[in-house]
């Protein structure tokens, strides 16, 4: 595993990014959007080589480029439009990039557009079977153009997300697991088999500010909604899996945070590398206890 920044969280356009994440000691960045001022599919096939070029002389490296495709509550025929013309252009980037690893979504957002809906994909087939017959053109091109998706649990469950990677069973394929939502729902006595299932399916894992920074905000009012995230467990717990995968600053800063994004993201970043294991744990059982 390793540390990466998504370089829109610092609220500054990527080539100014680049240089402060590279100040830190880190080595991998993400892209999403404040390219150009633009989203990263929407660049153009000169402005992303010009990325590629400026990326390589601060030797870093791409982790995930993260897109909004497929976050929408079963849309209509529009959404699906504007989508497909997005995985087009997430795929020219992927090429000139060298980067084929892509955050998305699927289609299932009840958060946003069901909210009595959250946690239940599992155990409605009907609802999956909705699902998958929206996604099935997505699928059917991101697995042509060779993209390795990972599936965002923002606005939806993480095991909503296993759900739906058990039934497309694409090998390669997994959750790009943001550990700050709705891990509140979990009983903390069930979190070690939470954190194992969402191990072995993750690809990605994002961490929010709101998940790891303790007294955040400016008022004390809004501290008390903080939820800290074990960590050092779940970190524990990827390196006992082996997987190579990024360990994402995805920062989140509110607008009551005490530090700009800049510093939030500083922050995110310090505290993860201050819960990096020193020794990797026999198997991942045993690390997220």
């Amino acid at each position: 595993m390793y540390l990466s920044v998504i370089t829109d969280e610092l609220k500054i356009e990527a080539k100014e990014a680049l240089p402060i994440i590279k100040s830190w000691g880190c080595e991998y960045v993400d892209f999403k959007s404040l390219i150009n001022g633009k989203s990263i599919e929407s660049q153009t096939d000169e402005e992303l080589k010009d990325l590629k070029a400026l990326v390589k002389s601060y030797g870093l490296k791409i982790g995930v480029l993260l897109s909004s495709i497929g976050k929408a509550h079963l849309p209509e025929k529009d959404r699906l439009q504007k989508d497909q013309e997005k995985l087009e252009g997430l795929i020219r980037a992927a090429k000139i990039l060298d980067c084929n690893n892509v955050r998305i979504w699927f289609y299932w957002t009840p958060r946003d557009g069901a909210p009595d809906l959250l946690g239940k994909l599992p155990s409605r087939p009907d609802m999956m079977k909705a699902v998958l017959e929206m996604f099935d053109p997505f699928m059917k091109r991101i697995k042509e153009a060779g993209l390795m998706p990972g599936f965002e649990n923002c606005a939806c469950t993480a095991d909503e997300v296993i759900a739906f990677l058990d039934a497309v069973n694409v090998p390669g394929w997994g959750m790009a697991w943001d550990v700050y939502h709705y891990l509140h729902l979990i009983p903390q006595d069930q979190w070690a088999e939470f954190f194992i299932r969402c191990t072995n399916k993750s690809v990605a894992v994002h961490t929010q500010c709101k998940s790891i920074i303790k007294d955040l905000c400016n008022s004390p009012e809004n501290n008390k909604d903080e939820f800290i995230a074990p960590w050092d467990r779940i970190l524990r717990g990827i390196a006992a899996s082996g997987k190579n995968i990024p360990i994402s600053v995805e920062t989140h800063c509110p607008r009551d945070s005490k530090y700009t994004p800049i510093e939030t993201s500083k922050r995110c970043y310090d505290l993860l590398k201050a819960n990096w294991p020193t020794a990797i744990p026999a198997n991942i059982e045993e690390a997220v206890k």
